[in-house]
């Protein structure tokens, strides 16, 4: 009996520290991402946001290019990232500094971003759309 006891207590600790591996792979993974997503954003290589812009019925977000046409972005700082206890959703928020072409004029516009994880795939999308560039 008291084997019992001892190997249920060894099998619940194997689970329970397997399990917190995985969170910190998923959040780890999130950091990549954003940041995957930050140098895509910034260097204006839409094929690899449409990549991460999915919604969470499988449906792909892509990017107006039009409207991004004369924008570029100088920078993107997170001042925010919320992730929740099973690390399957996260809430990132900051701000975009950027100029349009046309204006030349250095400007900063917020942002918030909603990512979820999709297990199956083991791999993070957002489906927020891009803030309204000016």
């Amino acid at each position: 009996m008291r084997f019992r006891k001892i190997l249920l207590l060894f099998v619940t600790l194997v689970l329970v520290s397997c399990n917190g591996g995985n969170i910190k792979r998923q959040v780890s993974g999130l950091d990549d991402a954003i940041k995957e997503y930050n140098k895509s954003l910034r260097w204006s290589m839409f094929e690899n946001l449409d990549a991460y812009n999915r919604s969470p019925d499988g449906k792909d977000i892509h990017v107006n290019r039009d409207a991004m046409k004369n924008i570029r972005i100088t920078g993107y700082e997170i001042t925010e990232k919320t992730v929740n206890p099973d690390a399957t959703k996260a809430v990132v928020k900051g701000e975009i500094s950027y100029y349009n072409n046309e204006y030349g004029v250095l400007k900063t516009i917020p942002f918030e971003q909603q990512w979820w994880y999709d297990i199956g795939m083991k791999h993070w999308f957002t489906d927020s759309a891009l803030p309204a560039f000016k």
